[in-house]
């Protein structure tokens, strides 16, 4: 009750200010860290492709870029999208083209660098943020992700003509 003390016995639960800090100590079993756990990920991962979702990406992007401009660092943003994928997904069912949507974030995962970050950010659009990259070498960013995208060779043979997927960047 923000009286100064040295000594005291406080019940599990109970805030406790130190200078500037608050503390809370509190004792959870398995089960509940167990739900947190699975709290914190269904709000910050995309349950179809398993990457960062828009929401984490949107709080995490601002975290970024306030680092940026206080280091004075660049960064880069890229968006990303699967070309005519509402054809794509028409043609050969929704369950081909969440497939699809999957192999392609885990392509962009797999390619951006240790602290780069790639998220879905809705349907078939996805965001990488990259640091530390120089404005004129974005391009090579993006080449670099478009020819591993490219080299997932997605190829479906349903008809009598091989669709293969392409994406657009910038």
């Amino acid at each position: 009750n923000t009286h100064k003390i040295t000594r005291i016995q406080v019940p599990p639960g109970v805030p406790i200010q130190v200078g500037h800090s608050l503390l809370k100590i509190e004792f959870k079993d398995e089960a509940e860290l167990q739900l947190e756990q699975n709290l914190h990920r269904n709000a910050s991962i995309d349950g179809l492709t398993g990457i960062f979702n828009r929401q984490y990406f949107m709080k995490r992007a601002a975290e970024e870029v306030a680092y940026a401009r206080r280091h004075h660092r660049s960064l880069g943003v890229i968006m990303i999208d699967i070309d005519h994928f509402k054809a794509f997904n028409d043609t050969y069912g929704h369950q081909v083209g969440d497939q699809v949507l999957r192999l392609v974030a885990m392509t962009l995962v797999n390619e951006v660098k240790g602290q780069d970050m790639a998220a879905r950010y809705g349907g078939e659009e996805f965001i990488v943020v990259t640091s530390d990259v120089k404005v004129e070498d974005i391009d090579n960013v993006c080449q670099h992700l478009l020819k591993a995208v490219r080299e997932l060779n997605i190829a479906h043979h349903y008809s009598d003509t091989a669709d293969y997927i392409t994406i657009s960047m910038g």
